[in-house]
């Protein structure tokens, strides 16, 4: 099971993305000057983007505020087959990294077809076998439990990640997608009644990058700048497409972090 909604093109991000880039380190205030005082809207950040901090034991981990299969939903054989380990910690950390873990994202074979790897600041429901059913295969905030959703009540500018995909197909996509919104319960990929709770969007599909971490910056677009956020919802899976891409594909994200202007 994955899920997949709306691309931004490769081209959209040009100058966005970089490699080993400086900016994507944190800036040191220049000799003799102290350091811009943090507007109300910079402090607010995600739980655990830096992937340090997990909880569990043995094969059913998780990083802490986020969630995969494990800690899933779901009903018939698509849960009871699907709700397996699909992530771990990994000390393969982004170039610039305060911290020592990321975490890996794997995907893996169930009865012959590939369960993409799924990583979400929400709750995993598992309600089909069949991985294209995104009707029944999704992720989506649950407002009353506080492990399945993040807070943010203020709207970011864009969202920035290191990630390193590893896949054997140099032409399929692994993605991310993150939906600020109101109080509802809303869905990726989203459906018709999530888009009037929908604040702001921001997504990015990107190819392998044969080994080496790379730092995203992603704006975020306008949906309906009127309603007041109050919670996002992250989601950074293997591939696009539900059930494509192969058993060995991994991908790591480290240090995730909202930017505001």
């Amino acid at each position: 099971m994955q899920i997949a909604s709306g691309v931004l093109s490769v081209g959209k991000v040009l100058g966005l993305v970089c490699l080993f880039c400086v900016a994507c380190q944190k800036n040191e205030p220049a000799q003799g000057k102290a350091p811009a005082k943090p507007s109300a809207e910079a402090v607010e950040q995600l739980v655990n983007g830096g992937f340090e901090q997990w909880e569990g034991t043995g094969k059913e981990v998780e990083p802490v505020q986020w969630n995969s299969y494990m800690s899933g939903t779901g009903e018939g054989i698509a849960y009871t087959a699907g709700r397996a380990q699909q992530v771990a910690p990994s000390d393969d950390v982004c170039p610039g990294s305060e911290g020592v873990r990321s975490v890996c994202i794997y995907a893996r074979s169930v009865m012959g077809v590939v369960a993409n790897g799924n990583l979400t600041t929400g709750q995993v429901h598992m309600g089909s076998a069949t991985a294209s059913n995104t009707e029944a295969n999704y992720n989506f905030t649950q407002l009353n439990h506080a492990d399945f959703h993040q807070r943010l009540t203020v709207k970011p500018d864009s969202i920035r990640f290191w990630a390193k995909f590893v896949c054997p197909d140099a032409k399929q996509y692994a993605r991310m997608s993150a939906i600020v919104h109101d109080a509802y319960p809303v869905k990726d990929p989203s459906v018709q009644d999530d888009l009037p709770h929908i604040v702001t969007k921001a997504s990015l599909d990107f190819q392998t990058s044969k080994g080496e971490w790379v730092c995203y910056t992603v704006p975020f677009e306008n949906v309906h700048s009127d309603l007041s956020p109050e919670y996002i919802l992250i989601t950074f899976t293997t591939n696009r497409e539900p059930g494509k891409g192969s058993k060995s594909d991994k991908l790591y994200v480290d240090d995730v972090s909202l930017m505001y202007k």
